[in-house]
């Protein structure tokens, strides 16, 4: 199921794979994407579920 993809969704799922690239998948965390983003936690949380959420958003 392919889910449609806000603006603001691309740039968390963006953030999610710089992280990635630089701490592989222990230094994705929910915390870490906010500070990545300069966000709250509870951004994240209002455009996914979770982590788990945005990494197979990442890979679709």
């Amino acid at each position: 199921m392919t889910m449609t993809i806000t603006d603001r969704q691309m740039e968390i799922i963006e953030a999610a794979g710089r992280i990635l690239t630089s701490s592989s998948t222990g230094g994705l965390t929910i915390k870490n994407l906010a500070k990545e983003m300069q966000f709250s936690e509870s951004v994240i949380y209002r455009h996914f579920t979770g982590q788990e959420e945005i990494i197979v958003a990442l890979l679709e």
